[in-house]
């Protein structure tokens, strides 16, 4: 199962490796939402699922194991009005203007959600009322660059392909905004030789995704 934080870089990077090192495997990867994901994997039809970990762990027959710390940044479209002489590396969006933006935002309930709600509530700013709510990243990559909407993604997302993708990270990531990545499997999962070698590499993948 694959989530957003692991879709675009670090779930495609690890099973490249992995099926260089047993080219016969077979491989199934389901995106979707998580409650459609979490009920795959309690009832076997998922080995795994891969990306942002839940806070409490959700269901008894269910175990977490955090992997690294994601981030998440705030990103337009390169031509943004708010981009021209923005410094990635350095400038910070102030509260006027992320007042004003039009948002594309992750589901309501989601830890990349309830980041986005402490990181305006640091700002003194309410969540704004009207919102375009997506965990597609081609649907939001296609908004961003035909409208003045800004989104919330993971930066291990979008970091490698910002400048090929026509986008621009307004910022370092937000502050307060960081939660576990991992994966999530069914209480007492015995991974094969195989899911083993896969998430040996998947935690190599995971140490340059955070740096």
């Amino acid at each position: 199962g694959a989530l957003p934080t692991a879709r675009t870089s670090w779930l495609p990077r690890t099973l490249v490796r992995t099926l260089q090192a047993h080219p016969d495997a077979g491989v199934i990867v389901m995106d979707g939402p998580y409650e459609e994901q979490l009920a795959a994997l309690r009832h076997g039809r998922l080995d795994l699922i891969m990306g942002a970990l839940r806070e409490p762990t959700p269901s008894a027959d269910i175990e977490q194991e955090a992997v690294f710390e994601d981030t998440m940044s705030i990103v337009v479209r390169a031509a943004h009005p708010f981009g021209a002489g923005f410094d990635s590396a350095t400038d910070r969006l102030g509260a006027a203007q992320l007042q004003v933006l039009h948002w594309l935002l992750p589901p309501a309930g989601t830890p990349a959600r309830r980041c986005f709600q402490t990181f305006m509530r640091s700002h003194q700013l309410n969540e704004p009322a009207h919102v375009v709510e997506c965990n597609s990243f081609l649907t939001i990559r296609a908004m961003l660059l035909a409208t003045d909407y800004a989104a919330i993604l993971p930066t291990g997302q979008v970091v490698s392909e910002a400048a090929r993708s026509g986008l621009k990270i307004m910022g370092p990531p937000l502050r307060g905004c960081r939660h576990p990545a991992g994966w999530t499997v069914r209480l007492g999962f015995r991974p094969t030789r195989l899911q083993q070698a896969f998430l040996d590499i998947a935690r190599e993948e995971a140490a340059r995704l955070s740096g």
